[in-house]
């Protein structure tokens, strides 16, 4: 019988190591993760069962309703050993898959930059992110990809069949819209009034120095703000003022007070962080890279990663008209991906594993 018409049960592992991980930033990569599992208990028939497969003690007051946890295990193997305990018809893991998993499993992969751009990463981590992540893409049963930007990539690396990699774009949480207030709170939070969020990793490839020198140009006297943790010394970070870690409702009302949010990454392979942004009602400036013209549409101003084009787009967000459009436009865009779907064409992935794994000789 077809599954993807009707299907049995399935219970389901869903790797959340980067999530609540202590004083860290949660990563775009753990936050789809913290997504996919909600959206998988959201679209859950009777007879399915959602459980996190958690790595630190504090992710467990992140669960939401539907979903269980089998304990606390930071290595690899104790999230196999999960996996065993529940007795899983599949996984969903992040960017890596533990050798030790033989259950069917999926693994998300926002981007293959160790290998495509291995120089964006730290010398010591080239070669080991490198053949991890191509071990990974070798004994998935499938590739989750969160944007069809990402999954061209994913086909351009791996000797993957089309079949093999499929889309599962991400979903807006809850506390992601435009929030009444919010300017308040703010201020009295993080004493800001004018400011922009600068969306996107603080690492070169997040492109931080070029957004900070375009503010600089437009003679705004715009403060640059970070929902990220102040990096390590090294990092893209002078000119930005960094608030993290937030919760879910500190960085919505974060983006719903500023004057806009800006990613202008060189690369983004889901663009969540401006999906967000977009559902606040915030005038969202994107660059061209990645999936994050994708994500926008014509809900934000698209430009190219240059210090040039990035002022050039903030002056065009000083216009009000063009402001108060995209404010009215990015609900609209962000409505426009919703858990529901999220979670139904996730199961219709995980439906499918048994087929593919047995296909590819893993088990």
């Amino acid at each position: 019988m077809d599954r993807h018409v009707v299907r049995d049960g399935i219970r389901v592992g869903v790797d959340w190591r980067l999530v609540g991980r202590p004083a860290r930033d949660p990563a775009d990569s753990g936050r789809y993760q913290q997504m996919l599992t909600a959206a998988l208990a959201q679209a859950a028939t009777p007879a399915d069962e959602v459980w996190a497969l958690i790595s630190w003690p504090h992710a467990a007051d992140l669960i939401g309703p539907g979903i269980g946890h089998a304990g606390v295990g930071r290595r690899s193997g104790d999230r196999a050993a999960m996996l065993r305990s529940l007795g899983a018809d599949a996984a969903v893991f992040a960017q890596l898959l533990p050798p030790e998993v033989t259950v069917p499993a999926a693994v998300v992969m926002h981007d293959v930059l160790a290998i495509t751009h291995p120089d964006w990463l730290a010398p010591s981590e080239r070669h080991r992110t490198r053949s991890r992540t191509e071990a990974s893409l070798q004994r998935a049963a499938v590739v989750i990809a969160p944007s069809r930007v990402a999954r061209i990539d994913v086909l351009s690396v791996g000797d993957l069949s089309d079949e093999c990699v499929v889309v599962v774009p991400p979903a807006p949480a809850g506390a992601f819209r435009v929030r009444p207030g919010a300017e308040s709170r703010v201020a009295t939070r993080f004493g800001l009034g004018r400011y922009c969020v600068a969306l996107g990793d603080s690492a070169p490839r997040g492109n931080l120095s070029h957004l900070v020198e375009a503010v600089m140009r437009t003679g705004s006297g715009l403060t640059v703000v970070s929902p990220l943790s102040r990096p390590r010394r090294g990092r893209d970070s002078d000119g930005v003022m960094f608030v993290g870690p937030l919760s879910d409702e500190d960085r919505a009302d974060l983006l719903s007070a500023a004057r806009f949010a800006a990613c202008v990454a060189f690369a983004d392979g889901s663009g969540l962080g401006t999906l967000e942004a977009l559902a606040c009602g915030v005038p969202v400036l994107v660059s061209d890279r990645g999936a994050l013209s994708e994500v926008a549409g014509g809900a934000a101003i698209v430009v190219p990663p240059t210090v040039n084009a990035i002022a050039e787009g903030i002056h065009a967000l000083d216009d009000s008209v063009a402001g108060d459009r995209l404010r009215a436009a990015g609900p609209v865009r962000a409505a426009a991906y919703r858990a529901e779907d999220t979670g139904r064409a996730a199961w219709d992935v995980l439906a499918g594993l048994d087929d593919r794994h047995t296909a590819v000789g893993l088990g």
